[in-house]
């Protein structure tokens, strides 16, 4: 008998406690309204949420506490709307939008996915100009055709020296698992440099090359600093 009315005590409690706690939050809420503006009653919604608050308080704190990379995470994912918001506000200006639409990057786990995002139905040119190739490297393989310019480069020891050129209906993979990844320009123009991080992957360069509307890629078994001047070195034969 006694634990019963010990219970029942501690239920009116409760719901005192309760209640003392929602007129708190509901005068907290109003608080916050200016003294000329206009009075208005907390949602049912909001009083629902401050209820469940108060029931379950350590089921709020495991929210506040979570994990720091899931805070991470939401917080990256706030960033990207915002970004994808921006990025919509600027394509409303055509210029804006022509420099945007020239070249999407998809970058997934293991891999960079580029590509044009407007289609002319131009091909590729077929005659290019690289002016400088390093010392011990001969040509091996050199085809075109409307879709796609590939020319390869072999030296005596095997390493390799890759230009590969694409028109706008086609897409390039790019390993993103290996390399330290960084931006720099080759003639005024954005690149994506992929430094090998290891033996087994290669240095390699990316940029859309705005005048003839290509997509650009060197792939070389060779350092940075000498891939960036071949790919500084190629041209458009005229």
């Amino acid at each position: 008998m006694n634990d019963t009315t010990e219970t029942n005590k501690e239920r009116d409690f409760d719901k005192l406690l309760t209640a003392a706690l929602l007129q708190a939050a509901e005068l907290d809420y109003c608080s916050g309204i200016p003294n000329d503006g206009e009075y208005s009653m907390p949602s049912k919604r909001f009083l629902r949420r401050i209820r469940k608050v108060i029931r379950n308080p350590k089921a709020y704190l495991r929210r506040l506490n979570a994990p720091i990379y899931i805070r991470v995470l939401k917080t990256a994912a706030m960033l990207l709307l915002t970004m994808s918001m921006l990025i919509g506000i600027a394509m409303l200006h055509p210029t804006a939008r022509a420099k945007v639409q020239d070249l999407i990057s998809i970058w997934l786990p293991d891999r960079t996915v580029y590509r044009q995002t407007h289609q002319t139905g131009e091909d590729v040119p077929s005659e290019w100009i690289i002016g400088y190739i390093p010392d011990g490297f001969e040509l091996d393989t050199l085809d075109a055709d409307p879709l796609n310019y590939y020319c390869l480069y072999v030296s005596e020891s095997g390493r390799i020296l890759l230009i590969n050129i694409l028109g706008d209906s086609g897409s390039l993979y790019v390993d993103n698992e290996h390399h330290k990844i960084y931006q720099i320009y080759i003639n005024d123009e954005v690149a994506d440099a992929y430094e090998a991080l290891d033996e087994l992957s290669a240095n390699q360069i990316v940029w859309f090359n705005n005048e003839n509307r290509v997509i650009i890629n060197i792939i070389g078994d060779i350092v940075i600093d000498e891939l960036i001047l071949v790919a500084e070195s190629i041209e458009l034969l005229q």
